[in-house]
């Protein structure tokens, strides 16, 4: 996942973290820790998930859940006025 938001900080650092990311999936199957699909499996889900929250992110939907639990206003500002008062 930190390969992903480094390589949007820049591309040079992103390229030499992919890289060190396929040198730990590499040795993991090479010293025979993993097997090949299990690397190729979390990929595919850490790339899902990382757009999936840059697309959460994007749209403002943060925002939006905090409108919803956000208490309505009163229907009757006279009677929230008056209970504030005393």
């Amino acid at each position: 996942m930190n390969a992903f938001f480094i390589a949007e900080y820049s591309r040079r650092l992103g390229i030499a973290a992919f890289a060190y990311v396929a040198f730990i999936i590499a040795s993991s199957v090479y010293l025979a820790w993993h097997y090949a699909i299990d690397g190729y499996v979390s990929i595919a889900i850490v790339a899902v998930i990382h757009v999936l929250v840059k697309r959460y992110a994007r749209t403002g939907m943060a925002d939006r859940r905090r409108h919803i639990s956000a208490p309505e206003p009163s229907a009757h500002p006279e009677t929230e006025a008056a209970a504030t008062a005393s």
